[in-house]
């Protein structure tokens, strides 16, 4: 609704069409964790490797109890042993998701806090290395000035 009238068939397109165009997969499938974790031995080092592990730890975060499948039992006693382990996942679920929830919390701020450390340590070096660059140069040239 927009202005009070119902604007679906004329806006929906737009930004339909809009979200096609700005949609990518490799992002995508960044967001959803696929990026496989066999990638970091394939051959990059150094920078690279730290900058694609910890993108890895900042994607690989979350802890899900949804997926979790219970497997069917067999015969008589493992029908009713079945039963009986759904109802405590039941019971259980809520403190499942508690501690999902608060083990997400835990992982994201490591993840971010390794990312921030990883940051802040290229651009110490990037600093160092200008440093050293400038006394370099400053070196060079009051060795040119006093020969």
């Amino acid at each position: 609704m927009l202005a009070g009238r119902d604007r679906t068939d004329d806006v929906g397109a737009d930004v339909e069409v809009q979200a096609r165009a700005l949609s990518d997969p490799e992002l995508e499938s960044l967001l959803r964790g696929e990026q496989p974790v066999l990638d970091l031995g394939a051959g990059c080092g150094g920078p690279a490797y730290i900058r694609h592990f910890t993108q890895l730890v900042r994607i690989r975060t979350s802890v899900d109890t949804a997926k979790i499948r219970v497997p069917e039992g067999h015969g008589f006693g493992g029908g009713l042993w079945m039963a009986f382990r759904r109802l405590m996942w039941r019971i259980m679920r809520f403190a499942h998701d508690d501690y999902a929830f608060r083990q997400n919390t835990v992982n994201t701020a490591l993840g971010y806090g390794l990312e921030f450390e990883s940051e802040e340590r290229r651009r110490e070096g990037a600093e160092l290395r200008q440093r050293i660059d400038q006394l370099e140069r400053l070196v060079r040239e009051r060795g040119a000035g006093g020969a």
